[in-house]
């Protein structure tokens, strides 16, 4: 007989399948969440290094956006497969965060342009700063002479069906022209992803964080004329993480009587009289009257002995170094630094003490970089020793102007993510669609979040708003329509 048998299932170790989870209890429903490997909040649980608790770099929260505002009453609406769509609802995503901690807003961000710092035009739309760039006559006068292909202009980057494989490199000079293109986006993107932007989705830029802008706003700024665009602003706990924020989450969680959670992977799926049943690799197995499935696709159709499609990915060698300094050592108080500068191969530091305003004598810093651009800066070719990289990074750090001195610093560890960073292409979009629109037309009555609702839904906003449309849609719709989730 089966271990369980609860009405409804979440498979997924997801902040989604978290929230869905709180918010069906809320409303008395049991529930069973399934995690298949991983700890609770995935991405968003950050990891602890030296004592301390890290995000995984930049990890913050936006809940700026041109987007005119839905409700709660709205979250029916909610569309994964239209990008960006959760901007609608930012403000429903901060009510349900506001109660669980303190926010802030942090500083604006920084780029390491020409060896000079500026305000961040990359990551936080600071627009003013690209009057002052080095190469800010190039642009002017380019973008006085430029005339943009209106079918591929960024305004419809998030619907015209021609950005479904236009790539970043065409949409970019577009959109920003050569110059800007070249001086600042092609640089970034390689450091990052180690790939030519010619190689990723335009419609996925922020992906990486790195913008499309319409032509329109940048000759407006570049001759001076006043942009009613104000920078983004990026929020984060105050004296705390994204990443302490997901572990209380995780703790209402266990805390519920009504949430039962089980540590296993799902090897098998099945529709019965009784409901699906679950094969459960290290439990017995389980019955559940709804499903909800916030994994990949294609780890979906497996369970379900299903063929997804195949698809060669191609990801990102990244690598992250955790930092504890004693904030006397540091030399600028930024919150995030993007190193736009191609001779370094750190290409962003985010200060985790100053986003959090914290205040502590020793701060928390987080480095990232690609490791395939480390080597081929620093002209490696066999592997080096933890020692000789920290010395390499530590060196870079000095000359960009983060630090003022290496003696006093007080921990320090690397972890690699050789394979942790999907980059998104058209074969793996059309490979992710595909799986989608096969569990769409076989499997309509199984819930799908994440991945498995659209491709690269994964945002902390896209995860909340997902959790709460599904348990919104338990009390609504009733049984058996979960397709609107898609």
């Amino acid at each position: 007989m089966p271990h369980h048998h609860k009405s409804h299932a979440i498979v997924a170790n997801t902040l989604s399948a978290m929230v869905a989870a709180l918010e069906l209890a809320k409303k008395g429903h049991e529930v069973l969440l399934v995690n298949p490997g991983g700890p609770w909040g995935g991405y968003f649980a950050g990891i602890t290094s030296g004592g301390k608790l890290f995000d995984l770099g930049l990890v913050t929260l936006e809940f700026s956006t041109f987007s005119a505002q839905a409700g709660h009453d709205d979250l029916l609406e909610y569309n994964p497969t239209l990008r960006n769509d959760v901007g609608r609802f930012f403000d429903v995503v901060k009510a349900w965060v506001t109660p669980l901690v303190n926010l802030t807003n942090i500083s604006t961000p920084q780029m390491l342009v020409g060896g000079k710092l500026f305000d961040d035009v990359l990551s936080a739309n600071a627009f003013h700063a690209l009057k002052q760039l080095p190469f800010a006559k190039s642009m002017r006068d380019e973008m006085v002479l430029f005339s943009a292909n209106p079918n591929l202009h960024a305004r419809y980057k998030a619907t015209a069906r021609i950005y479904n494989t236009l790539d970043y490199a065409t949409a970019s000079i577009a959109n920003h022209g050569y110059t800007f293109h070249h001086k600042l986006i092609a640089p970034y993107l390689k450091k990052v992803l180690g790939i030519n932007a010619n190689a990723m989705l335009a419609r996925y830029h922020r992906i990486p964080w790195l913008p499309l802008y319409w032509p329109e706003t940048l000759k407006k700024v570049l001759k001076g004329d006043h942009v009613d665009l104000a920078p983004t602003t990026f929020t984060y706990p105050k004296q705390s993480s994204v990443a302490a924020l997901t572990q209380k989450i995780a703790n209402l969680v266990k805390q519920s009587p009504l949430i039962t959670s089980v540590q296993s992977p799902v090897s098998g799926i099945k529709s019965t009289a009784a409901g699906w049943l679950l094969t459960l690799t290290n439990a017995l197995p389980v019955t559940c009257e709804h499903l909800a499935w916030a994994g990949s696709p294609a780890s979906l159709l497996l369970a379900l002995n299903e063929k997804p499609q195949s698809v060669i990915e191609k990801k990102a060698a990244l690598a992250l170094l955790f930092l504890q300094i004693p904030s006397t050592y540091i030399c600028h108080s930024v919150s995030v630094l993007n190193v736009v500068d191609s001779q370094y191969s750190i290409y962003r530091v985010t200060n985790q003490s100053v986003c959090a305003e914290s205040g502590d004598a020793i701060v928390q810093m987080v480095v990232e970089f690609n490791t395939d651009y480390f080597n081929a800066t620093h002209n490696i070719t066999a592997a080096q020793t933890d020692d000789e990289i920290y010395k390499l990074l530590f060196q870079e750090l000095l000359e960009i102007g983060v630090l003022n001195s290496l003696e006093h610093i007080s921990f320090a560890e690397i972890k690699r993510i050789p394979n942790g960073f999907l980059i998104p292409d058209i074969a793996v979009k059309n490979a992710c669609e595909h799986d989608i629109s096969i569990l769409a037309e076989r499997y309509p009555d199984i819930a799908r979040m994440g991945m498995s609702s659209g491709f690269f839904v994964t945002s902390f906003n896209d995860q909340v708003v997902q959790g709460l449309q599904y348990a919104a849609l338990q009390t609504q719709v009733g049984q058996h329509a979960y397709a609107t989730i898609s």
